[in-house]
């Protein structure tokens, strides 16, 4: 009995930390998502107010007043402040994936990534319960490929004799060797 208490004990332990541990995560990775979003309007006005502070630097070394110099500082502070602008997007886009990982909203199926047919690792399961190895009933790979010469080029007595597949017929040679290419 003691024994059992003690287990049960220490696995609402565990279970705590987990869940201050997912608190934790969350919480971190939205406080990184609120402060790369006020970083991006922060650097939004930097660069705004660059691009005006450059303007004035220009006009006024069209009278006179300012040296190339000058238009080039201003030139090179606006150009960091899109540096930042950009880095502070990036953050901003980093962070929410993270947050989403924290609430468990990062899979495929939740981003809507269209790249094909998903993992079904419970098919899987199910395609390979009862055999000795996870690969056994895999129907087997046939490669396709095209040739890169045409059937009346190959030698008349062949070593190894390929299974030809049916495909475009390649006739054109290259001016540098004898192999041929495609067709398009």
């Amino acid at each position: 009995m003691r024994q059992a208490r003690a287990f049960e004990g220490q696995t609402l332990e565990q279970v705590i930390g987990t869940e201050r541990q997912v608190i934790a995560q969350a919480r971190s990775a939205f406080a990184t998502y609120d402060a790369a979003q006020k970083s991006i309007a922060a650097n939004t006005i930097a660069v705004q107010a660059n691009e005006l502070a450059l303007e004035g630097v220009r006009a006024e070394q069209s009278v006179g007043t300012r040296n190339v110099l000058d238009v080039l500082n201003a030139e090179q502070e606006l150009l960091q402040s899109q540096v930042l602008l950009v880095t502070a997007k990036r953050d901003s886009y980093v962070a929410g994936f993270q947050l989403l990982n924290a609430m468990g909203a990062a899979e495929a199926e939740d981003l809507g990534l269209d790249g094909g047919p998903l993992y079904d690792p419970l098919g899987n399961y199910r395609r390979v319960a009862n055999e000795w190895n996870d690969w056994a009933p895999a129907p087997r790979h046939v490669p396709a490929a095209t040739r890169t010469i045409s059937p009346a080029e190959l030698p008349q007595n062949p070593a190894v004799t390929p299974k030809l597949v049916p495909g475009p017929v390649v006739t054109e040679p290259t001016a540098t060797s004898g192999v041929t290419q495609p067709q398009q």
